[in-house]
């Protein structure tokens, strides 16, 4: 991403350019869930800035803060009618001694110069702002591994370089060191043997810090392994430091002195190294054993929530299983019970059905028997009359009439009790039928709720056998 301040290219002269290609990772960063896995190449210009008009929101600025040492900030929001700007900034002050990431408005007018960074590529302004938000109120400041040029150069591309940093331990570290030890040995040749080695400490100490410095910048180490070998190396050149004035003030003999100081800062460095080792084990087991305590401790609450997990699992699955058997079998119960009333109302019925038919039939056959009776008497009286007109077979028409009579009154009885027999045997019938379909739906029932019963006892074993086997 590209914005030119100067729109005349014969304006570029006095802009210095910066352009250098820097990767940076470090695998711990989270700053409050951004994605660090956004990382762009570095390759940078900086540009005078003439005036306030030059700044942009999100722009990564320079400026002299305190005795010459540039200091970086990103650009939050900008007031050009009180010429102000507003910067995200690690900054040091009398309350906050560690350092802290803080938000800070400037009058530009009293900046004793001011640049900016142009980078090709870069997050866009809103993300960029969003980014420096997220970490106001930090205190993690480290001049070689979190500085503000850190800050500012994360913010717009997600790597944490500062050419500070590197320009520093390229050139003007080694450059301090060879000139302190070439110093330092001119004043010990003339002080015999009481400052003769100092330069030598002091340089190898020099270098030593340089080289780690060096490798953890270009990922050739670990964080970790870093952290652990400057301590080795403090610890070492601290005791080196101090075998070496006590070497030196207790022999003003040069051959001597240099012989004593040697073996001295020898024994000296290897103490320290050894005692910085001696703190690395330390450390390590005290991380080792607060690992593997939360471990321990996260296994533990694991397993107790999956317990109770289980435990409400199985409790939920029982409780179905019991709602839903109850359920059926209340349905099952209703339902042979509807269907007992219907078979019973059904055989009622029936029963009437076949009384009525029986007392019609009855009436049927009392009705037919009366009128053969009545017809038979008629005719038998007829009979009579002609037989007394004709004065012949009186007793034998009054004998055939009496006998026709009772034939018909015989008949009639005889079909009066078949047709009651009749009626009693199918109201017997009606009521075996309905006796039987109740008896086959109380069957039917009872079968049902075992079979509904069984299943909930099954689904309860199911359940109760998953807990216990979660547990193991």
């Amino acid at each position: 991403m590209n914005r030119s301040l100067i729109s005349n290219s014969t304006q570029h002269e006095d802009i210095q350019t910066e352009e250098k290609t820097y990767q940076y990772r470090d695998s711990k960063s989270n700053y409050n869930g951004l994605d660090e896995s956004k990382q762009l190449e570095i390759k940078r210009k900086r540009v005078t800035i003439k005036s306030i008009n030059d700044i942009c929101t999100a722009d990564h600025i320079i400026f002299n803060r305190l005795y010459g040492i540039e200091h970086h900030a990103i650009v939050e929001r900008i007031n050009k009618s009180m010429n102000t700007v507003t910067v995200i900034e690690y900054t040091l002050d009398e309350s906050d001694s560690r350092g802290k990431i803080k938000r800070n408005t400037y009058d530009f007018s009293k900046f004793d110069f001011a640049d900016k960074y142009i980078y090709e590529q870069e997050f866009d302004d809103k993300e960029v702002v969003e980014r420096a938000r997220s970490r106001l109120n930090e205190q993690c400041y480290s001049i070689f591994l979190n500085n503000c040029e850190h800050f500012a150069t994360w913010a717009k591309t997600g790597n944490k370089v500062s050419s500070q940093v590197r320009n520093a331990a390229n050139s003007g570290l080694v450059s301090a060191a060879a000139a302190l030890a070439g110093s330092t040995a001119r004043i010990a040749a003339k002080s015999c043997a009481k400052f003769a080695g100092l330069a030598i400490v002091i340089g190898e100490c020099a270098i030593d810090f340089y080289n780690v410095c060096d490798a953890y910048q270009n990922n050739q180490i670990s964080s970790d392994v870093f952290r652990e070998e400057l301590v080795i190396l403090l610890a070492e050149h601290t005791a080196a430091a101090i075998t070496f004035v006590v070497s030196a003030l207790s022999s003003a003999n040069f051959f001597f002195g240099l012989l004593w100081t040697a073996v001295c800062v020898t024994l000296g460095k290897c103490l320290g190294k050894c005692f910085g080792r001696l703190i690395n084990y330390c450390q390590r087991n005290i991380r080792k054993f607060i690992s593997k305590a939360y471990k321990i401790a996260k296994s533990f609450v694991k397993k107790v929530f999956d317990i109770a997990k289980n435990v409400l699992i199985c409790a939920y699955g029982i409780g179905k299983a019991v709602v839903k058997g109850v359920y059926l079998i209340g349905k099952e119960v209703l339902k042979g019970v509807y269907n007992i009333g219907k078979e019973i109302v059904k055989g009622t019925y029936n029963c009437i059905k076949e009384v009525v038919k029986g007392v019609f039939n009855t009436g049927k056959q009392v009705i037919k028997g009366v009128w053969n009776t009545c017809k038979e008497l008629g005719k038998g009286v007829l009979n009579v009359g002609k037989a007394v007109i004709k004065g012949e077979g009186v007793g034998e028409a009054i004998y055939n009439t009496g006998k026709e009579v009772v034939t018909a009154v015989y008949n009639t009885g005889k079909e009066v009790v078949k047709a009651v027999y009749n009626t009693g045997k199918e109201v017997a019938k009606a009521v075996y039928n309905t006796g039987k379909e109740v008896f086959n739906i109380v069957c039917n029932t009872v079968k049902e709720v075992h079979k509904i019963a069984s299943n909930v006892y099954n689904s309860v074993s199911t359940c109760v056998r998953s807990f216990f086997k979660s547990l193991w």
